[in-house]
């Protein structure tokens, strides 16, 4: 026979088993899960790979053709793109902006392997497994939720927003950071909704 907390539980034994020694008294896991179908890019990648996109690669790669036609206009194209520099210069820019790429996508996906989920009656859980503690947000504490669907399903979950006062060199604002994130989830509407009914449990308004 299964106890109460057994059949309260959704998700893999394994990933139950490593969250056991996080859990209050009183805390019970509804859903375990880990990221299923990891993007290359996306979430902690996305602002510097396009950084990386428009600043090594396109604004570069376009000056250098602005040069080489503008040369072209006082002589001749191919005059011009008989030079070996203009091809060398964008063979280097684009090589590097790869390098970056390269390097993105693969801190990400060894990250996102070591990663496993947890969503209990009171709060959103994130556990990498080197690390010695995981990392979680209440779910009283979320603001709203946010998505990122693909059409199989899969995708984001974000567990609230917190403000915080950026700085980012030429300047600061503030900005919403991400309490927590499911990243790569097979089912981010279901996830949703065990998060809002284990919210309105707790005895606060659901929100979207």
């Amino acid at each position: 026979m299964r106890t109460t907390n057994e059949a309260s539980v959704e998700g893999s034994a394994i990933d139950r088993s490593l969250f056991q020694p996080f859990l209050a008294p009183s805390e019970i896991v509804i859903w375990s899960g880990k990221p299923e179908r990891v993007r290359l890019i996306g979430g902690d990648t996305r602002k510097p790979f396009v950084a990386a996109l428009l600043c090594v690669s396109l604004a570069p790669s376009g000056l250098v053709l602005l040069a080489m036609w503008l040369g072209a206009r006082q002589s001749s194209w191919s005059e011009v793109s008989g030079h070996w520099l203009p091809w060398v210069s964008l063979f280097a820019l684009n090589a590097i902006f790869l390098a970056i790429f390269a390097v993105l996508a693969y801190r990400r996906t060894t990250r996102l392997k070591e990663t496993v989920y947890a969503l209990t009656n009171r709060r959103a859980i994130k556990l990498r497994i080197s690390q010695a503690e995981p990392n979680s947000s209440a779910l009283d504490l979320v603001n709203r939720f946010k998505t990122h669907i693909r059409r199989d399903g899969s995708g984001d979950l974000v567990f609230g927003y917190r403000r915080e006062y950026v700085n980012y060199g030429e300047g600061s604002r503030w900005e919403d950071i991400p309490r927590l994130t499911f990243e790569d989830i097979s089912d981010v509407r279901r996830v949703l909704s065990l998060a809002q009914d284990a919210l309105a449990k707790l005895g606060y308004q659901t929100v979207s």
